[in-house]
C-alpha cells in the first residue's frame, strides 16, 4: 500500500529533494487522482498517455501539467523500488 510519508522521504533521501519540494510532489501525485487512478497502471508511460488523454487535464497550464507529470514519474520509479 502506498504511504505518501514514505514516499515523501525516499523523495529527499533519494532524489535530493528537499522537505517542501517532496510535500509539493506528494500534493501534485494526489492531485493526479482527480484525473486518473493512477495506481491501476503498471508503467509510468501509460498513466501519462492516460492523464494527457483527460479532458479537465488539458484544461490546465502547461507548467501545472508538467509538473503532475513529473509526479507521477516519480511516483513510478518509487513504485518499482518498492
Amino acid at each position: 500500500m502506498f504511504s505518501s510519508e514514505k514516499f515523501g522521504n525516499w523523495l529527499c533521501k533519494s532524489k535530493g529533494f528537499g522537505v517542501r519540494s517532496a510535500k509539493d510532489a506528494n500534493s501534485r501525485l494526489k492531485r493526479t487522482k482527480n484525473f486518473i487512478d493512477y495506481e491501476k497502471y503498471k508503467e509510468a508511460n501509460l498513466a501519462i498517455h492516460a492523464l494527457e488523454a483527460n479532458n479537465e487535464y488539458k484544461n490546465l497550464s502547461v507548467f501545472v501539467q508538467s509538473q503532475l507529470k513529473r509526479a507521477l514519474t516519480l511516483y513510478f520509479q518509487y513504485s518499482g523500488l518498492h
